[in-house]
């Protein structure tokens, strides 16, 4: 009778420690999701898993208005885009690249979405014709707005493209 007494106690014992345990791995993992965006927010990247300080990071301020005489033509920008991209930007082209991409938010989107830059990946690797990945592009378009794209929320635009973008790479595996 004691030792059956003993067992129970002892599982009781067990099944609190787990609990305690879960809830302490899921405070460690908060805590470490936290630390991670106030080191990107703060300019560093992961390198194989080391935190490294971005250099292109550490000079760019981005303002928080748009300059009311922002007038670039498409000819500076893809200049500006090509010196940046050359590698070893001044800060001065660093700076003109951070105030476009703030004043122009499409742009933000179109160069720095990585949903459309692994699409973009796939149809190059999937088709060396560049009529069928143009094609390609405008049926991913034509798929995106089918699901309502244009006129979802911020998170429903997200899942929208993450689902175009899964099957995008179902049909490349599938290639």
């Amino acid at each position: 009778m004691k030792r059956k007494a003993k067992q129970e106690q002892y599982r009781r014992m067990v099944k609190a420690d787990r609990a305690i345990i879960k809830q302490v791995d899921a405070i460690g993992a908060t805590v470490a999701d936290i630390v991670k965006l106030v080191l990107i927010l703060d300019g560093y990247h992961q390198h194989r898993r080391q935190w490294r300080k971005d250099r292109m990071a550490e000079t760019i301020a981005v303002p928080m208005a748009p300059p009311d005489d922002f007038k670039m033509t498409a000819t500076q920008l893809n200049a500006l885009i090509d010196r940046v991209d050359a590698g070893n930007p001044s800060k001065g082209d660093r700076q003109a690249l951070a105030e476009c991409l703030h004043a122009v938010p499409a742009l933000a989107a179109a160069l720095g979405d990585t949903s459309l830059q692994a699409i973009e990946q796939m149809l190059t690797k999937m088709y060396k014709q560049p009529t069928v990945r143009q094609a390609s592009g405008v049926h991913l378009v034509n798929m995106r707005n089918d699901f309502g794209y244009e006129d979802a929320n911020a998170l429903e635009k997200t899942l929208i493209l993450h689902v175009v973008v899964c099957w995008y790479r179902l049909q490349y595996v599938e290639q």
